[in-house]
């Protein structure tokens, strides 16, 4: 039987790395001819991602707290479909409750670690029990470290599998002028070292350490902040930047759609996160040509390897010292550059990923 139709189930799309996998997996498989349709728990903010017309948008309910609701809706949704993909603990653990065995259902895991918060607790619980079950066929997981942490967390992982992000290298790319547009809009001057922090503003991703990290260390580069509640009403972070003496110096910019400029204009990007799956962020810097200093956490070390700069987690001083390096280092910077090209093209694109997965889902199938 071919591959006819998908349900992709998730909590939202918002702005994330995995909301931005799950829209960008749910256009290449419609531009398969596969019919797609992606239920959300929550859509009271809306999408954060543009999704293919031909693929439809279904909200469970109006919040994750109707789950009565979101179960029945999802138990007709998975009606008539070949595949079920859900992605992270909630969406896993009530795909795998409702499961009616009509359809296949592969689950996709995204972190190395579990968020805090008592529902993320309870979902990542839940799922747990619920992969005792063997319900999923396949388990899918964008970087070996995911897989180990949840193998050490107790999961069976049955079928336990990697497929890494992908990257639309027709978005993500270099960009000779992205830099002096940037700096002409943010009243900076010309030559100034720009680095990007792209991540919304969660206690793991460390906008403290990158502050600390270029107080310290970085005393003539302005910094560029993106991401979900990176803005100037975020008073605890404004008051993070006020504390280390850069308000002259940090760029808040808050959530930004053309994410492509943005990480063409800079001159490195950084991750500096406490724990990650296999981050966006960086992938989109190395297609952008943009040199990367990420922490030895989760993915990233695979991600990285001869293409960008780890250091250790929590460490501001060792954090700075690489950014200043490596900004100071022409010719280490065009030698990572260039292996990270290399990388994405041999790994990462979307149609060598959607690839990958179209032939498991066809498989799963037949």
């Amino acid at each position: 039987m071919a591959l006819k139709r998908v349900l992709i189930v998730i909590g939202s799309l918002r702005s994330g790395g995995t909301e931005r996998q799950a829209s960008l997996t749910a256009n290449a498989l419609c531009e398969q001819g596969i019919d797609v349709t992606v239920l959300v728990f929550d859509n009271t903010q809306g999408a954060a991602y543009e999704l293919h017309p031909r693929v439809k948008l279904v909200a469970a309910s109006g919040g994750v707290s109707g789950v009565c609701l979101t179960l029945v809706r999802l138990v007709r949704a998975q009606r008539n479909v070949d595949v079920v993909m859900s992605y992270l603990d909630l969406a896993n653990a009530l795909c795998a409750l409702v499961s009616t065995r009509s359809s296949r259902l592969v689950w996709n895991l995204r972190s190395s670690s579990v968020s805090p918060g008592l529902i993320n607790r309870m979902a990542f619980n839940l799922s747990r029990w619920q992969s005792r079950r063997r319900v999923a066929d396949i388990v899918l997981a964008n970087a070996h470290s995911v897989l180990n942490f949840y193998a050490a967390q107790g999961f069976d992982l049955g079928r336990g599998e990697v497929l890494p992000n992908a990257i639309d290298t027709n978005v993500f790319k270099p960009d000779p002028t992205a830099g002096d547009r940037l700096r002409e809009h943010l009243g900076v001057q010309k030559g100034v070292p720009l680095v990007g922090f792209f991540a919304r503003y969660q206690p793991e991703k460390r906008h403290d350490l990158i502050l600390q990290a270029v107080s310290r260390w970085c005393a003539d580069i302005h910094l560029v902040m993106i991401g979900r509640g990176v803005d100037t009403g975020n008073n605890e972070l404004c008051s993070q930047i006020s504390k280390v003496g850069l308000v002259d110096r940090v760029h808040l910019l808050g959530e930004q759609k053309d994410m492509g400029f943005y990480h063409a204009a800079v001159d490195l990007q950084v991750c500096a996160s406490d724990f990650e799956g296999l981050p966006n962020v960086l992938l989109e810097a190395m297609a952008s040509g943009v040199p990367c200093v990420g922490t030895d956490v989760g993915g990233i070390s695979e991600l990285l390897m001869d293409c960008g700069v780890l250091v250790p987690p929590d460490q501001p001083d060792s954090l700075g010292q690489a950014i200043h390096n490596l900004l100071t280092d022409s010719d280490r910077v065009m030698d990572l550059v260039m292996h990270a090209h290399t990388r994405i093209k041999q790994r990462y694109t979307k149609d060598q990923v959607t690839g990958q997965l179209v032939f498991r889902l066809s498989c799963l199938t037949k």
